[in-house]
């Protein structure tokens, strides 16, 4: 992606700006909007005050939308085009509740599954991407149980007596970490402050309002197995969902994220596309490379 808008006149530091941040904070992370501001007002220095276009990838689509809830007037002043790629618009799929039942390391081969579950613990953004619970799903990701006494329980929506959170957090009671350095072992349960903190973030970016005079562009990977909801078999203890093996039900979308999730972002789009691709591939897809050009100088 940017090699190819380099390629088409942008220049570093000039006419285009990355925008890093610590993907394990909030989204609505103070530092992080700070960032963001900052290169948005670098931006309009270098370029005469016009506004700037913003390319969001996955959940950077979700810090955006933090930025649109609490910095409203300066988006307004500062954004005129935002195309959102391969974004959780309403979470993540089922992959995220494997994050903390028993890790997910992104297939990173240097980090184990117990490190990366360990990790996403503590990370307030792993927490922010769980299914959103006011969207009305078609298709809600859920967690299946089918306890070794014959009893099935199937949790889906957040906040009742069948939430996910449920399953997450009973198979979570007695987890430890253990610290490299001393080997000491350490209470590693489902981190309250997080959730509490994610149930406030993820209902600012659910109610977020599309600001007056934006172009918006949304782009969705598809065609892809996507994990929408996990199935345990034979489960004793709620401990066991820490190392059962477990089957998948599927649905479309790119793999990471689902269709259903990518594309009700809740905005007034301008134009939409669905891409033949999976969650990083869709950025080097020409499809989406042609959109994104065109959107950006606004034939579309």
């Amino acid at each position: 992606m940017i090699q190819e808008l380099e390629s088409q006149g942008w220049i570093h530091g000039i006419s285009l700006f990355g925008v890093p941040w610590d993907w394990r904070q909030s989204m609505c992370w103070t530092p992080t909007l700070d960032r963001l501001e900052d290169a948005l007002r670098a931006a309009r220095e270098r370029n005469n005050g016009r506004k700037v276009a913003l390319v969001s990838h996955s959940m950077g689509a979700l810090v955006v939308k933090c930025f649109m809830a609490r910095r409203p007037e300066f988006f307004q002043e500062a954004v005129e085009t935002w195309i959102s790629i391969a974004a959780p618009h309403q979470g993540a799929s089922a992959k995220i509740f494997m994050e903390f039942l028993q890790g997910y390391n992104l297939g990173n081969i240097v980090i184990g599954a117990e490190a990366a579950k360990v990790l996403s613990l503590e990370a307030p953004a792993v927490y922010e991407l769980l299914p959103q619970e006011n969207f009305e799903w078609q298709e809600q990701p859920y967690i299946a149980l089918q306890w070794k006494n014959g009893t099935r329980q199937v949790y889906g929506e957040t906040g009742g007596t069948t939430g996910y959170d449920i399953p997450i957090r009973n198979s979570l009671v007695d987890h430890k970490m253990t610290l490299p350095w001393s080997g000491e072992t350490l209470p590693e349960p489902f981190n309250e402050d997080c959730w509490e903190l994610s149930q406030g973030t993820r209902r600012e970016i659910f109610e977020v309002e599309h600001p007056p005079n934006l172009r918006f562009y949304n782009i969705y990977g598809t065609n892809q197995a996507t994990p929408n909801g996990l199935e345990f078999t034979d489960v004793g203890d709620w401990r066991d969902l820490s190392n059962l093996k477990y089957s998948t039900t599927l649905t479309d979308g790119d793999g990471t994220v689902s269709v259903e999730s990518a594309s009700n972002h809740g905005l007034n789009a301008s134009k939409t596309l669905g891409v033949n691709a999976d969650h990083m591939s869709i950025l080097m897809k020409s499809d989406t490379l042609d959109f994104v050009l065109q959107a950006l100088y606004g034939r579309i």
